[in-house]
């Protein structure tokens, strides 16, 4: 898959101050509620950071640690601001800083986490109207240095509710995952760009494999949201186009619990001649799919999935029977020994700019830190 390039497109016309107005009153109510943590990286030129730290929770906001495609996604921007201000090539007496938040995965927490990145782009809190209890002068506890652009998110449907939040303020931003074909749509995220291919092009490759295995009839999951509906489409179109029949075209609900994975399942198993799945899924639905098919005790499909499950091992841990056979798309990317070797070499009692790495800790070596 090739990567195009996409330029910001700096004029037209303000937003409506009504517009204004209104996420303005949203961020006042942030600053007297907002106490969320976040990574955070001096400099002279901030840009802000959107990675899914945690899982989305069942019953609570945030649900488990993301290791790979979160924190090490995470560390993976400040390693590569470092670099740039260790350059004395780049910018010259100019340091990059970031403010990097936690989207849990979730595009509804993400949109108020971002209005942490547009309240220096309005008119900032005046201390003059407030005095402390002791007549000194108020501390404001947040800096009001503006965001000048933020990379971000990681799903699709996250982007697209914070793209429609920043263009208003001109804030440019850019995706390193989110591959959704609503995101190409240059009339309404004009502030938008991201450095993988749509969804158009990884359906393709889906056929593709399709077709190498002589299958003319397949199921298809999808998850539900931006990602997986965009996915599905894209499917679907591509595979009509060359003869492709779908047997069962199911839909995976947020939040879903082992009973809705358990029916899902069920109904692939109503059309057993269509033993190839497509999977157009996020990775918790891909591994909730796994786990229904060891559930049933019935392995009867060979899965061919997207980028959500990729090749990510610790998706298939303890699943390894039901995966097995299974056929994975990922985007092609390098591996940087350097930046391996910097994960390594970091440690909890030295990285505190990441609040989040004593979780990480824990989790990846099954410990409890004191």
């Amino acid at each position: 898959m090739t990567v195009g390039t996409t330029s910001f497109r700096g004029g037209g016309h303000k937003p409506p101050a009504s517009h204004l107005l209104g996420v303005a009153s949203l961020v006042l109510l942030y600053l007297g509620l907002s106490e969320s943590r976040k990574a955070i990286m001096k400099g002279d030129v901030i840009l802000g950071g959107l990675f899914p730290v945690h899982q989305k929770g069942v019953k609570t906001r945030c649900g488990a640690i993301n290791k790979d495609r979160g924190v090490q996604r995470l560390e993976s921007m400040l390693y590569a601001l470092e670099k740039i201000n260790n350059d004395t090539s780049l910018l010259k007496g100019i340091k990059l800083g970031a403010i990097i938040l936690d989207t849990c995965s979730s595009d509804s927490y993400a949109l108020n986490q971002s209005l942490e990145f547009i309240r220096a782009s309005i008119n900032t809190v005046d201390a003059t109207a407030f005095e402390c209890a002791d007549g000194s002068p108020p501390t404001i506890k947040f800096s009001t240095k503006a965001i000048t652009g933020v990379v971000g998110g990681s799903y699709s449907e996250v982007s697209l509710q914070v793209a429609n939040l920043l263009r208003l303020f001109r804030i440019p931003q850019i995706s390193y995952a989110s591959t959704g074909t609503s995101l190409s749509d240059k009339t309404r995220y004009d502030f938008f760009a991201r450095t993988v291919p749509s969804d158009t092009f990884q359906a393709v490759a889906l056929v593709d494999l399709v077709q190498r295995f002589n299958w003319s009839y397949v199921s298809l999951v999808s998850s539900e949201g931006q990602y997986g509906d965009s996915g599905m489409t894209a499917f679907q179109r591509e595979a009509r186009s060359r003869n492709i029949c779908i047997a069962v075209s199911e839909k995976v609900p947020h939040s879903a619990t082992e009973e809705v994975f358990d029916a899902i399942y069920q109904n692939l198993l109503q059309k057993i001649s269509a033993r190839g799945v497509v999977l157009f899924t996020r990775a918790e639905d891909a591994a909730g799919m796994l786990r229904a098919a060891m559930r049933s005790n019935n392995h009867v499909f060979t899965w061919v999935a997207s980028d959500g499950w990729g090749k990510q091992e610790k998706l298939v841990e303890g699943l390894e029977r039901a995966a097995e056979g299974a056929i994975t798309v990922e985007l092609q990317s390098t591996e940087i020994t350097e930046f391996n070797d910097y994960m390594k070499n970091l440690i909890p009692t030295t990285n505190k700019r990441n609040p989040w790495f004593e979780e990480y800790w824990e989790s990846v070596f099954a410990c409890e830190l004191p």
